[in-house]
């Protein structure tokens, strides 16, 4: 089976994009993001958990393989 990926947007309704010069993981890593916070933001807006449920919105990658 398969699935499609939302298309992630900026706060100006722009699809995120080199073209774009949208940000990157590593620009996200170089302000102090952790791994787990990248996750965890992705994992919210594919909407494989709400915001709420996660502390500091923050998830392992573990934890994440773990949802049903």
């Amino acid at each position: 089976s398969y699935g499609h990926a939302p298309l992630l947007i900026d706060s100006e309704g722009h699809r995120l994009s080199k073209r774009q010069k949208s940000i990157t993981i590593r620009e996200l890593r170089e302000n102090q993001w952790s791994p787990n916070r990248i996750l965890g933001e992705l994992a919210i807006v594919g909407g494989l958990v709400e915001a709420h449920t996660l502390s500091r919105r923050e998830i392992s990658l573990s934890e994440l393989i773990e949802i049903d």
